[in-house]
């Protein structure tokens, strides 16, 4: 697959552009395609995941049943053996998963072993039934790690082997108690848009002054990025690039950053200030569906003072992790998907998709190499589970880009409990704001004489105002509450 010559960013400081040829012989001589499902990946924050009851989760297309078993998670394929009924709509009882269609139950672990099938004749014939590798559930290793529920989306006793072996793609920093936020979690956020243009867009911080205008930066503040690869494209570890600042202010304090791309969905950003401070995100982007990415997000600090540092820290460990928080957290991936949804369909509409963009400057360095990386190591797209076509869904319109209960609320207790409290608010707000009213009302019974009558005059606008001011204060605490279903009317 050809690249489009004269547009094809070169690495810093090299003025040799890949001819035709080159990158055709670079391409021939090509490693076996990259192996998606041989690979560790976050699916949930392990606080979202339901210990009574079963769980479902996608990834790479493929439903899967998460349940507990006296603490330890267990992942199968989220179908009944018998006929195939979604066993994420099931039960959980000490540590067995039931099926809700018919009652069959199975245990976790390796063998996915069934335990019970209730319609046998018999003793004898329920034995054959369980004894049959026809009744087993097709189990995959999980781990719990940096608060996160990984999934190795393999089965087989030749999986779980090489699972084992296979360390996910944590990032040490992220739990290290000299960098403030470290005690936090990690935020998340399901996103209509596929890893491919989830993750260039994630290798293209140029676009932050622009699309997050007056959030992260100022488009007036906006510079000339230089962005070049720090070393070879690497088909199992990626690559790294190293850059500057996107905007004015930060090449003036001298900013220096590396950002690595490690296959299939981490990225990792180290920043350095002049001032000593260190920034680190971790961002892991998951592949759910074709055009569905679900976003983990972490940032830590270093080099801040002691104050800087405890304030951080608790923020992180208390604020970060309530719901209420989250109702502000979406916005910059919000102001992301405005964008992403609409470019990925009409790259995927290209007769040469990502070649005809018109890559010019230093500042598109990390998409080009992401798509050289792609193009050359994973077959140009992701494999999906169980030959699953990558056929984008229909295009969605803002109302369902910005529909953040789907994307987020649904699957978040904290979110919920949230939710539910702002409810209570509500009817709390309603009923005093109607009471103060109906007390100002009727504040002035017909028996008052003359000396009385000003004091109940007093009382009774006091009231109105009281009841007035209650019931206007349901309008913020309703706008508020719309912002764990929608962000529409907040970002455009």
């Amino acid at each position: 697959m050809a690249y489009k010559i004269e547009e094809t960013c070169v690495e810093q400081g090299s003025s040799h552009i890949p001819t035709t040829d080159e990158l055709n012989k670079e391409q021939s001589n090509a490693l076996p395609p990259f192996q998606w499902s041989k690979h560790w990946y976050p699916v949930s924050v392990e606080e979202c995941l339901d210990r009574d009851k079963p769980n479902k989760v996608t990834l790479l297309g493929r439903d899967y049943v998460v349940w507990d078993d006296n603490g330890l998670w267990n992942v199968a394929r989220d179908e009944c053996p018998h006929r195939f009924a979604p066993l994420s709509v099931g039960r959980v009882q000490e540590g067995q998963l039931f099926c809700r269609y018919h009652g069959w139950g199975f245990e976790g672990g390796q063998e996915g072993r069934c335990v019970c099938n209730p319609q046998a004749d018999g003793p004898k014939a329920e034995q054959t039934t369980m004894q049959s590798s026809r009744s087993r559930l097709q189990t995959y290793p999980a781990q719990v790690q940096q608060g996160m529920l990984w999934i190795w989306p393999e089965s087989g006793a030749d999986a779980w082997l090489e699972a084992s072996a296979t360390p996910p793609d944590t990032v040490p920093e992220m739990e290290d108690p000299s960098f403030a936020g470290s005690e936090g979690s990690f935020s998340w956020m399901e996103n209509p848009a596929s890893i491919q243009v989830m993750l260039e867009n994630a290798l293209d911080p140029s676009h932050a002054s622009y699309v997050h205008n007056l959030v992260i930066s100022k488009r007036e503040d906006a510079a000339p990025m230089q962005m070049h690869l720090a070393g070879e494209i690497d088909p199992k570890k990626g690559f790294i690039l190293e850059h500057g600042g996107y905007c004015k202010s930060q090449q003036e304090n001298n900013l220096k950053a590396k950002r690595y791309f490690i296959p299939p969905c981490t990225i990792r950003t180290h920043y350095k200030y002049e001032t000593g401070r260190e920034d680190m995100t971790t961002l892991y982007l998951v592949p759910v569906a074709p055009g569905v990415t679900r976003a983990f997000n972490k940032v830590v600090v270093k080099g801040v003072p002691n104050i800087g540092k405890k304030v951080f820290n608790f923020l992180a460990k208390n604020l970060l992790s309530s719901g209420y928080f989250h109702a502000f957290g979406h916005g910059l991936v919000d102001q992301d998907m405005n964008v992403l949804h609409s470019q990925e369909r009409k790259l995927a509409g290209k007769q040469r998709g990502w070649r005809d963009y018109y890559l010019a400057t230093q500042s598109d360095a990390g998409v080009s190499a992401f798509w050289r990386w792609l193009n050359t190591y994973a077959g140009g797209n992701v494999t999906y589970s169980d030959g699953i076509p990558a056929d984008l869904p229909p295009q969605k319109c803002d109302e369902e880009l910005l529909n953040h209960y789907e994307r987020h609320t649904k699957y978040c207790p904290a979110c919920q409990k949230a939710v539910k409290r702002l409810d209570q608010v509500l009817v709390g707000l309603l009923v005093a704001g109607g009471l103060a009213t109906a007390a100002a009302v009727l504040a002035v019974p017909p028996s008052a004489g003359l000396d009385l009558f000003g004091m109940f005059l007093q009382a009774r606008i006091l009231l109105g105002v009281v009841g007035a001011a209650l019931l206007y204060l349901r309008r913020p605490v309703q706008a508020f509450r719309q912002r764990f279903f929608s962000a529409e009317g907040v970002i455009g």
